[in-house]
């Protein structure tokens, strides 16, 4: 599945489909706000086109760059932190991203692909020094029990990019308002 394919399959709302869910909390709410930081990093064109020039496809570029959290661990590890995937999709995903490129060059792509999108996107905004400090701070605060994907991103070292998190200012790293995200339960 290339970007194109991927973008009509998911990108598309369903006639229909959607669903009042009711819910509506402080929680919620902050996740609605942190979600498009943190998946820029697989659903934006830049990162597939990054993913794609590894010899990925959308789904394993997707797979692997969203595992990169938790290093080399054994693909069974990665499917069942994956949650509500089918586990030996996952798992053979993740063998053909490892078989196209390391983990450093997933990484990387990862991050330029960030801060590419975030830097059109965000560009250069007031208060974004002090927005990135409390994203910075409350994405580390929680408990990493029970939560692999959030263990492996809060992990990650803080990027230099202002737009990928560096150390003193925190920028909203896709791994850093991603670990925020996976912190859910």
């Amino acid at each position: 599945m290339d970007y194109a394919e991927a973008r009509a399959a998911f990108f598309q709302p369903r006639p229909g489909a959607e669903q009042q869910t009711g819910w509506d909390s402080p929680g919620r709410r902050l996740r609605d706000a942190i979600e498009p930081l943190a998946t820029v990093v697989f659903w934006a064109e830049p990162a597939y086109e990054r993913y794609a020039a590894l010899g990925l496809d959308f789904l394993s570029g997707y797979v692997w760059s969203r595992s990169s959290v938790l290093g080399n661990a054994d693909p069974a590890v990665a499917a069942a932190a994956f949650g509500v995937f089918e586990p030996g999709a996952v798992a053979a995903l993740l063998d053909a991203g490892r078989a196209a490129c390391s983990l450093e060059q997933i990484r990387t792509a990862r991050m330029e692909a960030a801060r590419e999108v975030l830097r059109d996107v965000i560009g250069e905004a007031d208060g974004l020094t002090d927005t990135v400090a409390a994203l910075r701070e409350a994405a580390v605060s929680a408990d990493i029990a029970g939560r692999p994907m959030y263990a492996g991103a809060k992990a990650q070292p803080f990027p230099e990019d202002p737009h990928a998190g560096p150390p003193g200012t925190a920028g909203p790293s896709p791994r850093r308002t991603s670990a925020g995200r996976r912190c859910r339960r």
